[in-house]
């Protein structure tokens, strides 16, 4: 049901109507709350408080304004008061950190980065990239224009840069013995801020048929000591937004099948997540994930669970094997198998002063596209990302660095892909320190 029909019906003493709102906003009243007292504890009992007090004033909401920024305001003041009698036992950097899931240390240093951001960025951050919602959403809870709102997020992501490398040295110490982290880190800042320009173009001849040894996504090399640096890249800006660490730990057991074990960390400028553990089949005729475990689920899913898609996890060691796609003309194609990637040529990728001749890789799934350009060790040295309108609002998407609408990248001239009749308009890129050196 709209919201706007949910208040109406809640101010006219609709209980079923105002529960709805109440579950759709408490999250973000708890980080209403949390963001001026940053205990997890207290945030949650002030949300609860400040849904009390919506029900109670509700005949004083105004039709005419927006419900999401009364319910912010109710939440934030009451937060303060509870912050004034808070401060009157404890000076506010002596508040703990109660997290009531036990969070690693990892999303604890996370926290802390963005609670030292002043209040003007500290909101839209935990707001947009913590909670997931949209810059429009935000710019309403808080009555700021959403030019502003994306302004902010630059910003904070320019003063958090600086800590998030250091906070990523918690989340992979453990995996990294201390004479090489500092190698590590290293690799971590040598991404440039802004992406080098990269040259593709499609060549004559065979193109590479390599043993497909990295794991798609994660871009590690399935090979014991295998290891990857990656830098992601919003578009059309080319700004470098997060940075993600992934090394093969060892070979172990799942579900009966050999697999590598695989860690993957990332700064948590994308993705306020310390680590995720991925387990992958390398047998002689797949690639395949058998199983996943992201750190702040503390659960492991394997390939035997309910629910698990093979079509989404598997994927073929030997892409030159796989039926092509048909290209009907310049940057269109037709035919795609669904659950498989597919090579469509050979290219020549420069980069950062190199060169090297790919196989281009595309793979198509619900409102996106991604091609991968993996070279003849099997090593992927550009990876692209598109999102097809209406499918998908950037926005919406939880946990990314939305740059505005599909509409937004194709009116700043991001390059489009035809799939089938539908328009893919390139949003990011992930480019391997392969070509870094």
């Amino acid at each position: 049901m709209h919201e706007s029909r949910l208040v109406q019906l809640a101010v006219d003493g609709d209980r079923s109507a105002f529960a709805e709102l109440a579950k759709r906003y408490r999250g973000m009243l708890y980080t209403a709350a949390y963001s001026v007292l940053r205990s997890a504890d207290e945030a949650e009992d002030v949300a609860q408080e400040a849904i009390c007090r919506m029900y109670t004033g509700l005949r004083s909401f105004r039709a005419d304004s927006s419900f999401g920024h009364w319910a912010y305001t109710i939440a934030r003041n009451t937060a303060i008061g509870r912050l004034r009698s808070l401060s009157r036992e404890a000076p506010m950097d002596d508040l703990p950190d109660q997290e009531s899931d036990a969070p690693s240390e990892f999303s604890v240093a996370v926290r802390h980065a963005v609670g030292r951001l002043p209040d003007r960025l500290r909101e839209p951050v935990l707001l947009h990239y913590m909670d997931g919602y949209s810059t429009g959403e935000v710019a309403d809870f808080l009555g700021i224009p959403p030019g502003t709102i994306r302004a902010q997020l630059t910003e904070a992501r320019k003063v958090l840069r600086k800590e998030l490398i250091a906070v990523l040295k918690h989340a992979v110490q453990e995996f990294v013995p201390p004479a090489e982290l500092n190698e590590l880190l290293v690799r971590l800042q040598a991404f440039p801020k802004v992406q080098p320009e990269v040259t593709i173009a499609e060549v004559d001849g065979p193109p590479p048929d390599p043993d497909y040894l990295e794991g798609h996504w994660g871009f590690t090399p399935l090979r014991l000591g295998g290891e990857v640096v990656v830098g992601f890249y919003d578009y059309p800006e080319r700004e470098l937004t997060g940075v993600s660490f992934g090394r093969v730990l060892g070979e172990t057991e799942i579900a009966g099948r050999k697999c590598f074990e695989v860690v993957e960390a990332d700064l948590p400028v994308q993705d306020p997540t310390s680590y995720h553990m991925s387990y992958w089949s390398a047998a002689e005729d797949e690639l395949a994930l058998l199983a996943v475990m992201k750190s702040e689920e503390n659960r492991l899913m394997h390939s035997t669970d309910p629910g698990w898609d093979w079509g989404e996890h598997a994927y073929p060691r030997y892409p030159g094997r796989c039926p092509r796609v048909k290209r009907v003309r310049d940057e269109q194609f037709e035919g795609l198998d669904q659950t498989a990637m597919s090579p469509v040529g050979a290219y020549d990728v420069s980069v950062a002063g190199g060169t090297w001749r790919c196989l281009r890789v595309i793979h198509q799934e619900s409102g996106a596209l991604v091609e991968a350009y993996v070279n003849e060790e099997g090593r992927t040295v550009l990876w692209r990302r598109y999102n097809a309108a209406p499918e998908w609002s950037l926005d919406r998407v939880k946990g990314s660095y939305p740059k505005g609408s599909v509409e937004h990248l194709k009116a700043a001239g991001s390059h489009i892909v035809v799939y089938n009749g539908i328009e893919y308009v390139h949003w990011y890129d992930c480019m391997t320190d392969i070509v870094l050196g």
